[in-house]
């Protein structure tokens, strides 16, 4: 690789002279260096494989036909990827972003959807969701009354 990166250099400075010709080659140097660092590639695939779940979000929640129980799976899936997430500053960054999220959402009216879907139902969650018929129908009730007592704008 290293002929590769003078020929990339030569191309790069050209004709050019004195300070600009050092500007060039310093510029020249540092993105080869960048290109043979294994590093940088492992770095940008760890990139990559974390804008992957975020990225199908986005494509799935943007769509008009979007169920409140499907953008709770997408925050769900993207929770997932972070929480087992290699990096530790990463995941306690992304996961607590996630939760802040969560807590802003109205959480029984996604929960209610996601129990509603007739291929999912209380599948979806574990032992430790806590969930039973009387929490269901409390939120069934916080959410139709919240609903009907909209202001008219």
């Amino acid at each position: 690789m290293l002929g590769d990166c003078q020929a990339i250099i030569d191309a790069q400075v050209g004709a050019a002279q004195n300070r600009e010709k050092e500007k060039l080659e310093a510029s020249a140097n540092w993105y080869c260096d960048l290109i043979n660092d294994s590093l940088f590639w492992s770095q940008l695939e760890t990139v990559l494989k974390d804008i992957e779940p975020i990225t199908y979000g986005t494509n799935i929640n943007q769509s008009d036909s979007t169920w409140p129980d499907q953008v709770l799976l997408t925050i769900v899936g993207i929770y997932l990827h972070f929480v087992t997430h290699p990096e530790a500053d990463t995941m306690k960054h992304m996961c607590s972003h996630m939760e802040k999220r969560w807590k802003d959402c109205d959480q029984p009216l996604f929960i209610l959807a996601l129990v509603l879907n007739p291929f999912e139902g209380l599948s979806a969650f574990g032992d430790k969701a806590g969930l039973n018929p009387w929490m269901l129908h409390s939120m069934l009730l916080t959410v139709s009354f919240s609903e009907f007592n909209k202001p008219e704008y």
